[in-house]
């Protein structure tokens, strides 16, 4: 049973929630019995290691697993206390209300500024569309960066804009969740801080679950973390009251079957090796490796630089040098160039 405490909703009505909710593929259950509550205008983070079901449920919030095989829905998923899986409601209307920004970017082959329009032209949009291009790039915090490039393939992008640019084509058919699977897994720092700058301005005006496994990245921008365990809901609450930290805790204990008498020390020992799916040691022997092949590189460097000096300076090869010290004294003298550093 998943602990649950200071989910506040208070003066509106949650904008998602999951009742029940299982998840099956064929006969495989990702998801189990799953109940959380995520309130309007705020982010809400999906935490746990990798295959407990984080990117299934998300793709729960606007129908996604229906485009998988297989996939069957148990349970009910509320959109403003309306069923999204009931037989009447729109799969279409639902992703365009519910948007979602996936792991790696994927613009579409067209012009910067075709790929922010693509979504109001299929709906028919009718209104100033480059004004309604400039709004979703600001929006997006990339106006700034594309405005005198918007018909240059958007390919051209470095990878954080391409992320940003997605988001922006998310935010012009004017949504009201936005969904993120893992957005700045397969960016550098620099653009990370970029994207999590951007996601703690629009919870102003959208109401954001994004998928992490970086746990401080969930420190740092969600107002409340839900960590999932094979499937199951351990624990949801605010970030701000703690909950990070002893998510933390409770992730490394279950993943690592650690007594619950174990010090704080030695979770911290151990916390790292949780994060990701891999043996407890292999980071050492990783790093022991990298060690190993920084060294002989730096050997390889030292080699080649002594060398370079030998030639600007006239003096014979070490193969040379090797000869030349096996030869007679007399015939040394008489045959090698003499040669000094200026």
């Amino acid at each position: 049973m998943a602990t649950t405490h200071n989910i506040d909703t208070r003066g509106s009505a949650p904008a998602l929630e999951a009742r029940n909710l299982s998840v099956f593929y064929a006969a495989n259950q990702a998801v189990k019995n799953v109940s959380l509550v995520v309130p309007s205008h705020k982010v809400v983070a999906l935490i746990g290691p990798s295959g407990c079901g984080k990117s299934t449920l998300l793709r729960c919030f606007n129908r996604m697993n229906d485009l998988v095989l297989d996939a069957r829905i148990e349970g009910e998923v509320l959109f403003h206390g309306q069923n999204l899986y009931d037989r009447e409601i729109d799969p279409v209307e639902v992703r365009r209300r519910i948007g979602m920004v996936f792991q790696k970017p994927n613009p579409f082959p067209k012009s910067v500024y075709d790929n922010t329009a693509f979504g109001p032209r299929v709906q028919g949009y009718h209104g100033d569309m480059d004004a309604l291009v400039e709004d979703s790039l600001r929006a997006a915090a990339l106006w700034e960066e594309v405005s005198d490039r918007l018909g240059d393939s958007a390919y051209t992008l470095s990878g954080g804009q391409q992320q940003r640019l997605c988001i922006a084509r998310t935010l012009a058919v004017k949504p009201e969740v936005v969904l993120m699977d893992e957005p700045a897994s397969a960016l550098d720092p620099v653009a990370t801080q970029k994207i999590e700058d951007l996601i703690w301005e629009l919870k102003q005006r959208y109401t954001i679950v994004i998928v992490t496994h970086n746990m401080q990245q969930a420190a740092r921008i969600s107002d409340y973390t839900a960590f999932l365990y094979m499937g199951e809901l351990i624990e949801y609450g605010s970030t701000d009251r703690g909950t990070y930290r002893g998510l933390r805790d409770r992730e490394v204990r279950i993943a690592l079957r650690l007594d619950w008498w174990k010090s704080s020390s030695e979770l911290r020992l151990t916390r790292g090796s949780v994060v990701t799916p891999m043996a407890r040691d292999l980071w050492q022997v990783v790093a022991t490796l990298k060690i190993a092949n920084d060294l002989e590189r730096v050997g390889d460097h030292a080699v080649n630089i002594a060398k370079a000096g030998r030639r600007l300076a006239g003096a014979p090869t070490f193969r040379e040098s090797r000869r030349y010290a096996r030869w007679p004294a007399s015939r040394a003298v008489c045959s090698v160039t003499p040669w000094r550093l200026s």
